[in-house]
């Protein structure tokens, strides 16, 4: 097993500390072609002190059913999820597939790929929001109240004038 992670970018990079947990999954297949899995081994962690690689030697090839039926053994790693990484899976002759029984061999490398996921930043917009109206709604509305209660300006005996107003067409 060999593990690689990978910025949002796209360029590769080797973290210094931290691990990793898998199962390593057998795949048993019937020469009839009916295939079943189980957990071979549970929990495994792998580290950057193993240099983010793992080998299993001395994995059993076949084995025999209850049936006598002779059955192929393959074998693929299923990562426990990473917060904030995406995982995708290959052994060399299958490209990257994010399911990860697509990887399973009988012998050779699987890769394990962690890609960092796009974080999103929402920009500023640059607007003057909504501060200046209500800044303008105040000086508008302090203006109105002076000009109403000054008893004295023109407005306020327009508004409070008794009688009745001449309209001339012509």
């Amino acid at each position: 097993m060999d593990k690689k992670w990978f910025r949002a970018d796209g360029t590769e990079f080797h973290p210094q500390d931290g691990e990793i947990s898998y199962n390593l999954i057998q795949v048993l297949t019937t020469e009839g072609g009916e295939s079943s899995e189980k957990i071979y081994k549970s929990g495994e962690t792998l580290t950057s002190q193993d240099g983010w690689q793992k080998t299993y030697s001395n994995l059993p090839a076949a084995d025999i059913n209850g049936n006598g039926e002779k059955e192929i053994c393959t074998y693929y790693v299923k990562e426990i999820l990473i917060a904030d990484y995406s995982t995708s899976y290959s052994n060399g002759s299958v490209g990257e597939s994010e399911d990860p029984s697509a990887a399973a061999l009988s012998s050779g490398t699987i890769t394990v790929k962690n890609t960092e996921k796009m974080k999103f930043i929402l920009p500023e917009t640059g607007g003057t929001g909504r501060g200046i109206l209500y800044i303008a709604g105040v000086f508008l509305l302090g203006i109105s109240m002076i000009l109403l209660g000054n008893k004295n300006s023109s407005f306020y005996e327009c508004l409070h004038k008794k009688g009745d107003f001449l309209y001339e067409f012509g």
